[in-house]
């Protein structure tokens, strides 16, 4: 039996009523709930303000009163139910995508912060309360924190027990062209860019023969659209398929970093663009997951469709553009197949996307830790991610990060690396980081993935920096079974045998110190070519410098945050 649950066991649900009501068993009448406030719309005099209630059904909203301490205004009685934004003027909320319920005034919401009262009107009660402070421009207040307008809520969905193929690049790539060449009913296939001549025909054939396929990517990927792209999306667009961009005025996200696709009853959930070197053969490690199951699927549909039926979508051709960068290598299978595909059955599978929860699920996947955690990313950005795997290992876990030795990031990773292992030595935690050598057997490492525990796969497009949790719209899937971790685990164990760089702490004390003793400051100027993997790291190039090499450690674990600290990480635009 297949159950899909909307909150991820381990990690907090949402209440749904008061631990005493639960407790006893006494029924209790919901209460509609404030989930935003609009207090500084882009029109003149911030005309259009607006907030948001979250009514249940059979509920008499004629009954509540809003207060902001100065003002209150009488709900109107209504029997519509769901989240509904109470405005004197619809326009921006209708912009915002919400079932406007029109009232005759509205408070009026300062941009310096407020406090907003939900209250019953008989005996002012106080039932549910909302707080903002400084509310830029077009931007939700919520309680959870200041958000894009428009953009989602999806919650953490789960379903298991269910069957996954599992597999890796560029090792074997036939699960993803399994299930689109298969493919019935629909294809809805999200990603950054597309430019894989061997996707694109798996789609122009899937189309020919009756499917409903629909494309979305990201609409400003850096460097601009490659004539690879364009040639793709225009015989893609010809042939019928809606294709749709992510970009312009009002994108909820900086990037569309996702990569997925929904074939029928199938989900694909994958680390790699859709172009040759993520598509087999041409070089890329990466890993990904298809996971055989309708409601997984149709959650993972439900976020395909609230991207890209959003107004602010863009359609091609409408704003095709001249391609601006090469058309990239072909797939030529140069690599060996050491780890073909496999199928396991597994106690659950996860989704998550960011900026809504997976930021939680990613913290959760690591706070549980008990035993291992192995981790292989492109590149580790500071915050509450690097943080977390530090706290890992001080408390006992034993981590092993596994970054990329591609050029354009390689002496980023490789200074991340002497820190932390610096850091761990004097520490004594068990934390040790490589700067991975692929030895011929792939490319670059591009994979976004971890292991916790032997029992237990997090793997997507999700890089572990912040700017990517707080920013982008990325997808991850995490999968729970000794078997599906065993395989991955195979992988990295394979991959991490490669990644013998490590300069030792010592010899960097050393070199330091004399410098140090010349009267000098250790200054390292890092420069590297954007990399359009990283959402964080595609715009900016890195200027790294080490005052003292003891506290380098020390800075790396507070996150490099802080004047006090020697070590800083600073991004400049470029």
């Amino acid at each position: 039996m297949t159950v899909l649950l909307l909150a991820t066991a381990g990690w907090p649900p949402a209440a749904a009523l008061p631990a005493e009501a639960a407790d006893s068993g006494v029924a209790t009448t919901p209460t509609p709930q404030l989930t935003a406030a609009y207090p500084n719309p882009v029109f003149d005099g911030d005309d259009g303000e607006f907030v948001v209630l979250d009514v249940p059904a059979g509920v008499n909203l004629s009954a509540y009163e809003l207060s902001d301490g100065e003002d209150t205004i009488e709900l109107p009685a209504t029997d519509r139910a769901g989240e509904l934004a109470l405005a004197a003027n619809a326009s921006a909320a209708e912009l915002a995508g919400y079932d406007v319920l029109p009232v005759q005034t509205m408070l009026s919401l300062s941009n310096a912060g407020e406090t907003i009262h939900l209250r019953r009107t008989n005996d002012s009660t106080v039932v549910d309360t909302l707080q903002y402070e400084d509310a830029s421009e077009a931007v939700l207040q919520t309680p959870s924190g200041p958000k894009p307008v428009g953009q989602t809520t999806h919650r953490p969905a789960t379903t298991g027990p269910a069957n996954v193929t599992a597999f890796v690049l560029p090792d074997d790539s036939r699960p993803t062209v399994d299930a689109l060449e298969t493919a019935d009913d629909r294809i809805l296939l999200a990603g950054y860019t597309l430019t894989s001549t061997r996707i694109r025909e798996l789609l122009l054939d899937a189309t020919a023969r009756g499917v409903a396929v629909r494309v979305l990517l990201d609409g400003a990927p850096v460097g601009g659209d490659s004539p690879a792209q364009v040639r793709a999306l225009d015989e893609l667009s010809a042939a019928g398929v809606d294709v749709r961009l992510i970009g312009g005025a009002r994108a909820r996200y900086a990037f569309h970093h996702a990569k997925y696709a929904v074939a029928d009853d199938d989900a694909i959930v994958v680390t790699e663009n859709w172009k040759a070197s993520g598509t087999g053969g041409h070089g890329n490690r990466g890993w990904g997951m298809v996971v055989h199951d309708e409601r997984f699927a149709d959650a993972l549909a439900t976020v395909y469709r609230s991207d890209a039926d959003w107004r602010g979508i863009q359609h091609w051709p409408a704003v095709r553009e001249p391609a601006s960068r090469d058309a990239g290598m072909p797939a030529n299978d140069s690599y060996p197949r050491r780890f073909p595909a496999r199928r396991f059955q597994v106690e659950s599978a996860t989704l998550a996307v960011t900026p809504d929860n997976a930021e939680r699920v990613v913290l959760g996947f690591i706070g549980n830790a008990t035993d291992s955690l192995r981790v292989q990313q492109v590149r580790l950005g500071d915050g509450t991610l690097q943080r977390a795997l530090v706290d890992a290992a001080e408390r006992g876990v034993s981590v092993e990060l596994l970054l990329s030795g591609k050029w354009y990031v390689r002496d980023e990773n490789q200074l991340l690396a002497t820190c932390l292992n610096g850091y761990a030595d004097r520490a004594g935690v068990p934390l040790t980081v490589r700067v991975v050598e692929p030895r011929s057997r792939f490319g670059k490492v591009h994979a976004k993935v971890a292991v916790a525990d032997g029992d237990r796969v997090l793997l997507g497009s999700l890089n572990w920096n912040q700017y990517a949790l707080d920013r982008n719209r990325e997808v991850i899937v995490v999968a729970d079974g000794d078997r599906v971790a065993e395989y991955y685990g195979r992988v990295f164990t394979a991959d991490w045998r490669g990644g013998a760089w490590r300069i030792p702490w010592s010899v960097l004390v050393t070199v330091a110190g004399a410098v140090l003793g010349a009267g000098w400051v250790l200054r390292r100027w890092i420069q590297f070519e954007p990399d359009e993997e990283t959402a964080a790291a595609a715009r900016e190039r890195g200027r790294v410098w080490v005052d003292d090499a003891d506290a380098a450690g020390s800075a790396v674990r507070d996150g490099g945050r802080g004047a006090e600290h020697a070590f800083r990480v600073d991004r400049e635009e470029s």
